[in-house]
């Protein structure tokens, strides 16, 4: 008796987190939209960073920037941890995310130096 109940409790957990998984999913950025956030982060990290500022000055700067990023994309801050959080937890993912990243850096890096 005892057994059955516990192949019950774990089947129902498996089955519980599976279903989780799947609304979580829903819930995310798509990889695109992604992408495009983090491009735009990592651009108002690398602008702070030129600036070469005190750290208190550099991070108020860089909290602006990170506004203007969440309403230029129009989403919260807590959408964007939570899909990077699910990247993070899923470094496959995460690594072709962040070849996509890398390709774009590329790209508009290229796109700079021709207007030189």
């Amino acid at each position: 008796m005892k057994r059955h109940f516990l192949i019950i409790i774990f089947i129902t957990i498996v089955f519980s987190c599976n279903n989780a998984s799947k609304n979580t999913q829903k819930d995310l950025l798509p990889e695109s939209k992604m992408v495009e956030v983090l491009l735009d982060i990592h651009i108002a990290e690398a602008k702070v960073s030129e600036m070469k500022l005190n750290k208190d000055t550099a991070f108020a700067i860089y909290q602006e920037l990170e506004n203007e990023i969440w309403k230029k994309h129009q989403l919260d801050k807590a959408k964007f941890v939570k899909t990077k959080t699910f990247y993070i937890n899923n470094l496959d993912l995460y690594e072709n995310l962040y070849k996509k990243i890398i390709d774009s850096l590329g790209v508009m890096e290229s796109y700079q130096n021709s207007l030189r």
